[in-house]
Order: structure tokens, then sequence, then C-alpha cells
């Protein structure tokens, strides 16, 4: 608990993040939703921490959370999603120098975000209502921690590209339809009876773009953000009822699909319950592209 720490890195993806020093091993949680305001225990964040560094921050007074000890990682009971600081609870007994073993990653959101009439949201800059359906996603990362070249960390881990991945899915645009649209709103979560908007037919539950066909078909314009390239996006058309394979062109060039082997051009699969066919691009899209999915 002697750690030294930053929290003044800019973000806008919400995750939670660990590894050990043993061997090159991370894992983590990432919200597929950017900019979410609502996840998180907000404690020790707003006009505290956030923003700091251990070497800029004055050390926590954590009397006010029933622990009268001093020392340089935030106040045990307050971090923003749990971790294993617990193993250093007061009164517990492990001294506050010493390393954990325990592999422990975790969520969480503000008191009141399920069911309370108005909480408030995780930087304290609004109220929210934490009634009707409620739901969130998010991916389990698990992987290395750095990337490799000899002995040098030469690039991310996991949960940093994740992180990254989820930016470039928010920022990307679908435009130029000359055939079918994007869809507007899908339900607010897995059974949900509430619906929630969408922006750029991007839905968060299941970090795939929706869309709906006309005639079965849809042709667009695929546009990622400067910088960030979009990889293997996922593209979902509602309302369909699929006889054989769609045909898919990508800058007016067919790709295979559902070849069997790992470098077909596209995976697709129907959910006949939700009349949805499901289309993985095989592919990292970093610039503007045509995308055309044929009658089926």
């Amino acid at each position: 608990m002697n750690s030294s720490w930053t929290y003044d890195t800019p973000n806008t993806v919400d995750y939670s993040r660990a590894w050990t020093t043993t061997v090159n091993s991370e894992m983590g949680i990432v919200e597929t939703k950017p900019g979410d305001e609502s996840m998180g225990y907000q404690d020790l964040v707003v006009g505290r921490q956030r923003g700091s560094t251990s070497s800029t921050y004055t050390t926590e007074d954590c009397t006010d959370l029933d622990d009268p000890r001093a020392y340089t990682m935030p106040c045990v009971d307050g971090w923003a999603y749990q971790l294993m600081e617990y193993d250093w609870e007061n009164g517990g007994g492990k001294p506050l120098g010493q390393d954990t073993t325990t592999k422990l990653v975790a969520w969480g959101s503000p008191y009141g975000w399920l069911g309370a009439s108005s909480y408030s949201n995780f930087d304290d800059s609004a109220k929210l209502s934490g009634t009707g359906d409620r739901s969130y996603a998010t991916f389990i990362v698990l992987g290395p921690r750095c990337r490799y070249q000899g002995a040098a960390c030469t690039g991310d881990g996991d949960v940093a590209l994740t992180v990254r991945s989820v930016d470039a899915l928010a920022q990307a645009t679908l435009s130029s339809f000359t055939t079918g649209a994007l869809a507007t709103s899908a339900p607010a979560g897995p059974g949900a009876t509430q619906s929630k908007a969408l922006v750029n037919g991007y839905n968060d539950t299941y970090a795939a773009y929706y869309l709906v066909p006309a005639g079965g078909k849809v042709a667009f314009e695929f546009t990622p953000a400067a910088g960030a390239p979009v990889d293997r996006p996922i593209f979902v058309l509602s309302g369909v009822t699929p006889t054989k394979l769609p045909v898919i062109t990508v800058g007016g060039s067919p790709v295979t699909v559902n070849t069997g082997a790992a470098d077909s051009g596209a995976f697709v699969s129907y959910r006949s319950d939700a009349r949805e066919l499901w289309i993985t691009l095989n592919q990292t899209v970093g610039s503007a592209v045509s995308i055309a999915i044929a009658p089926m």
C-alpha cells in the first residue's frame, strides 16, 4: 500500500486492470460504452486523486473511512473499482508494505444505480435515475501485459488494446446508405422491455453495429475515425429470414464467407429467435470503405 500510483491519464472508456510481476500476464474488465459516467464508485474520485499522481498528491486522510493509518495508495474503502485492496483492510493484520498474491478484478457502480429514484454519477456532475431496465456490458480480458521484441517491451497489453478498440468502435461512422439504413434504437439490454437510442447504429450491449435492411440487403460506407482502425467489426441485420449465405463485398470486391478457415473474409451466423443476421468482417478497417451485403 506504499506503492506509487498515477491517475492523470485522460480516458473515455471505463476499465479496471491488474497484473502480476512474476510473469507477463494481466487481466481486466473493459466497458463497451465510452463516456459512461454511471459506472464506478466515486467516493475518492471527485476533486481528489483524479488528475494526480502519488508524487503530487498529499497522502489521503482515511479517518473518515474508519482507517487511521497513513499509506501512499488511495484509501482502501474508496477505490473506483475493487481490485485486491481489501487484503489490507484496517484490522486485517496484513502489513502495508507486504505484497499480495490475490488475483481479483471487479466491477461496480455508484450507490443507487440499481433501483434508486436518483443517484450521483461517477464524476458527481449530475443526478441520474436508477429506475427501469438496468444494463451494461463489458469485455473480460485475459492476456499479456506487454508485447516484447527481445527483452524490450514495445507494445501494449490486451487491456490497453481493448480500451482502444472500444474507442474506435464508438467513433466510426456508417453513412451514404444506398440500400437500408441505420437502426436508431435497440432494447436497453438483454430481455429489456425499454429501449435506448443508438448513435451510428452502435449497440454497446453487443459491441456491434445494428442495421435495418431493405429487401434483405444493405449498402453503405464505413469510416473509422482518424488513427482509430476498427478490428473485425460486427454488423447485425435485423428482421431478416435468410435462405442462404449472403454475398458480401468490401470496396467493391467480394469476400469469402464461412469457408471454415480462420482467414475467411467474413463469418456469418443467424439468430432465428430475433431474426438477426450477424456478420463479422474478418479484417481491420483503417480507412473509409464501401460495404454491401446482398439479398439472401
